[in-house]
């Protein structure tokens, strides 16, 4: 995989989405994944939702890094539910 379009044709799973629809959600991703991909990484909050329908605000990281010669974007969401205020 060396491209973010590539990227964005992984399959989510079944993702429980709060307040956007597939297609701005999957808009929205690819808009940071590209940024990721042009400056390195990208930081942002979103709010996901469990199969309840529990809202779970998360911090989402992209991080660009390079593997045997090809770029690649690791993601990792932190759940901010127990954070300390």
């Amino acid at each position: 995989m060396d491209t973010y379009n590539e990227a964005i044709m992984l399959k989510y799973g079944e993702i429980a989405l709060k307040g956007l629809n597939r297609f701005k959600f999957e808009d929205m991703l690819r808009q940071n994944i590209k940024k990721a991909f042009e400056e390195g990484s990208r930081r942002f909050e979103y709010v996901h939702q469990t199969k309840e329908g529990e809202p779970v605000p998360c911090e989402i990281v992209m991080v660009r890094v390079d593997y045997k010669g090809e770029h690649h974007v690791a993601c990792y969401a932190r759940d901010l539910r127990k954070e300390p205020k």
